[in-house]
């Protein structure tokens, strides 16, 4: 005969353990949450869920406070030290979430007629990049590019910038800077413009055959790229659907330039 003894399963401080389980259990509820394709879910229920989760650990951390004992019996303790340690990342999260409400904010006020929402991290050595890092809350704003500005898109600018310091109890928002009735387009996409997207397949010159805002399909020509040296010539398509925020003006290019650059619809290519 063989003898086992006697199994017994690790005795479980669940209480110790709750901030924990809700911190886990509540950042899975927002990620899914963020998955909802209505841009109110995204810009409101999301944040306010991730504010309700950090709020709710803690909360547990403070109840857990000074409950200095082993949480899985042999195997894993929590003490004040990491209960501090929580908190300070739960006070880091609320002000990120509060930071980009405030960025948000600042867009809307301004009321451009795109607004392009950069959902991945944000690209270093950028304006924004090094605002995000001293915790200042920030918009940026494009003209139509190709090293011009027209007297429009200055007018624009300046209404929209005073329109923000408005929004910010700065100054008295004058009856003319009134933002459009129409909505703005809205769009997402990355917004790190260096990243290799529809791209010159080597040094040339370039007929770009889309503009700003263009719908364009996977396949797609976007572009024509020739060599005049060599008499070569290479039709460049697209690599997927979506709209145009970048269409090469420029002539002249080089390899691996890009030439085409897309953003999607907040709603979603129809």
């Amino acid at each position: 005969m063989i003898a086992f003894a006697a199994t017994k399963a690790p005795d479980i401080d669940w209480n110790a353990l709750s901030p924990a389980v809700a911190l886990v259990v509540g950042l899975c509820l927002v990620l899914l949450l963020g998955l909802a394709r209505a841009r109110s879910v995204r810009t409101v229920a999301v944040p306010v869920l991730a504010l309700v989760v950090l709020g709710v650990t803690a909360g547990l951390c403070i109840w857990q406070w000074n409950e200095n004992a082993s949480i899985i019996e042999g195997a894993l303790a929590m003490d004040d030290f990491s209960r501090g340690l929580t908190l300070l990342f739960c006070a880091a999260g609320v002000g990120t979430v509060l930071l980009s409400w405030r960025s948000a904010a600042a867009a809307e006020a301004f009321a451009a007629p795109v607004l392009w929402r950069h959902a991945g991290p944000l690209p270093p050595g950028r304006t924004l990049s090094a605002a995000h890092d001293a915790d200042i809350a920030s918009i940026y704003a494009e003209a139509s590019g190709g090293g011009t500005v027209t007297r429009p898109e200055a007018a624009m600018y300046a209404a929209g910038v005073r329109r923000v310091m408005a929004s910010l109890g700065m100054l008295e928002l004058d009856p003319v800077d009134a933002p459009p009735d129409e909505p703005p387009q809205r769009l997402v996409g990355e917004g790190d413009l260096d990243v290799p997207a529809t791209v010159a397949p080597f040094d040339g010159l370039c007929e770009t055959l889309v503009g700003p805002l263009d719908r364009v399909s996977a396949g797609q020509v976007v572009a024509i790229v020739t060599d005049p040296l060599t008499g070569e010539r290479a039709e460049v398509p697209s690599l997927g659907d979506g709209l145009v925020v970048l269409a090469r003006r420029g002539a002249r290019v080089a390899r691996d330039d890009n030439l085409v650059v897309l953003a999607q619809p907040e709603s979603g290519i129809a």
